[in-house]
């Protein structure tokens, strides 16, 4: 037994130095591997927004065109309040007229003549939602937080933005297909990938307040995380704590990104 020991007395240093090679030579290759997996993630973020444009570019140019005429031929009949109905694709084909609930698009004019393509961007469609004509006013505070409630209200530190209209993107990668042919009351159809009542998961994040038509101009954003459905003090609280994360949160990611400059 003794004898043993001094062996590995004697030999402990070469073991200790084999030991560390073995280790250092295997931490090299997890690392390549890391480096690897790190540079796939980024190629795969890369394709996937290359599909992406690449379908968004594709279905804007079959819907335009059809698109276009449309609104240009009920715009020629004096027609202002151009719709489409939306179909959630599950009641396809049997409850068609039961789901299809007309959505106003969003034209803009310029001295009663219609601007071309106001309607439609490269990512989805605009659509808008006449708050004023149901006597809605949107509050709003200092930081964005925002809540749909009756005109002529009084909430301490909102400001209520009456007669006004609010302006909803639908993207296309939530419209299943369209339909200009099979009309319900007039109106061509977009088959969409959820239900019209479904704001959150049917529009995109950033909803636009804008004026009447014919009113004087005016625009405010505002994002859809900083909606209450309810305004509620406990809600309104908590909803200023969870901004209040989200900027600590953005800070900290700030900072991370200059210190590797």
């Amino acid at each position: 037994m003794k004898q043993l020991l001094e062996i590995h007395e004697h030999w402990k240093p070469w073991i200790d130095l084999i030991q560390d090679a073995a280790f250092f030579l295997g931490v090299i290759p997890f690392f390549i591997a890391i480096f690897k997996f790190i540079k796939f993630l980024k190629a795969r973020d890369f394709l996937a927004r290359t599909e992406e444009i690449e379908s968004n570019l594709r279905f804007r140019e079959r819907i335009e065109p059809m698109l276009k005429g449309y609104v240009l031929e009920k715009h020629k009949n004096g027609i202002k309040d151009i719709g489409v109905r939306f179909i959630h694709w599950k009641n396809y084909p049997s409850q068609i007229s039961n789901d299809a609930y007309k959505h106003l698009l969003r034209i803009e004019y310029l001295d009663q003549h219609i601007l071309d393509a106001s309607w439609i961007n490269n990512t989805g469609i605009y659509f808008r939602d006449d708050l004023w004509f149901l006597n809605t006013s949107v509050y709003v505070d200092r930081e964005g937080v925002f809540f749909f409630a009756p005109s002529d209200k009084l909430y301490k530190g909102f400001t209520e933005h009456k007669n006004k209209c609010l302006v909803i993107h639908l993207p296309f990668t939530n419209i299943v297909n369209f339909d200009f042919e099979e009309k319900i009351e007039y109106e061509p159809i977009f088959y969409t990938k959820v239900s019209y009542d479904n704001f959150k998961n049917l529009y995109s994040r950033i909803y636009v307040l804008r004026e009447r038509i014919d009113d004087a101009y005016f625009r405010l954003e505002l994002d859809r995380r900083k909606w209450m459905k309810k305004y509620f003090w406990l809600r309104y609280t908590m909803m200023h704590a969870k901004l209040w994360f989200w900027q600590l949160k953005e800070k900290a990611t700030n900072l991370n990104k200059q210190s590797k400059y």
